[in-house]
């Protein structure tokens, strides 16, 4: 399993090639489940690469909050939502967002649902929360605002 390149986790193949030696040493309790050791090995093989899959992408709370985002955020010149000065970080004050997705979509997140997902994104690898950031785009109101900080840069890890 440890050879299979779309293995990345060791504690995965471990899991996995221990289900399937098991599997292998049913053979010599059970023989009448021998037709069946390829299968079961290929099975085994083909979930523990799914698993890696599922470990590697975001969670669904995740993926709908970064979406919006950046759509709520906009494209243009001004950003609506990323407080930071710095290109290479997103400094968001999540009641913010809160407000203005709710005011457009219906199927929102929780505060609670964000404060337990957010921390494990992998598109934008969470940095730190409740950071004092001093707002890039904030012209009334006070100038600093705390903020859940992520960095812009994509990460698979």
């Amino acid at each position: 399993m440890l050879d299979n390149p779309k293995v990345k986790s060791v504690r995965l193949a471990k899991n996995h090639a221990q289900l399937m030696a098991m599997a292998e040493a049913l053979e010599l309790v059970v023989p009448a489940v021998a037709p069946y050791r390829e299968a079961t090995l290929q099975q085994l093989t083909t979930m523990t690469e799914e698993r890696q899959r599922a470990i590697n992408t975001d969670h669904e709370v995740v993926v709908a909050f970064w979406e919006r985002f950046h759509e709520l955020n906009g494209q243009g010149e001004r950003p609506y939502l990323n407080h930071s000065a710095d290109k290479n970080l997103i400094a968001v004050n999540i009641h913010e967002w809160l407000e203005m997705a709710t005011e457009r979509w219906r199927d929102v997140p929780t505060l609670a649902e964000l404060r337990e997902h957010l921390p494990t994104s992998k598109r934008h690898k969470f940095l730190e929360s409740s950071r004092a950031v001093r707002s890039a785009i904030r012209t009334n109101g006070p100038a600093t605002v705390r903020c859940w900080i992520f960095s812009t840069a994509h990460h698979d890890d």
